[in-house]
């Protein structure tokens, strides 16, 4: 029996396949207004906004 739970649990475990990794939809709108209403937060933690990419996840 310890065989068979083995050899099953094995062949389950190379029968399995990788994870697909999900696309990310962005909406290049909201990101603009998220990236508009961060820039006094940025400014004021002393960075440039232009060196900072907003991206919405």
């Amino acid at each position: 029996m310890k065989r068979f739970v083995a050899a099953l649990t094995a062949t389950l475990l190379l029968w399995a396949q990788p994870a697909q990794a999900q696309s990310i939809l962005r909406d290049a709108e909201t990101e603009t207004m998220f990236a508009e209403m961060s820039g006094p937060l940025i400014t004021a933690a002393g960075l440039s906004p232009r060196d900072v990419k907003v991206v919405l996840i």
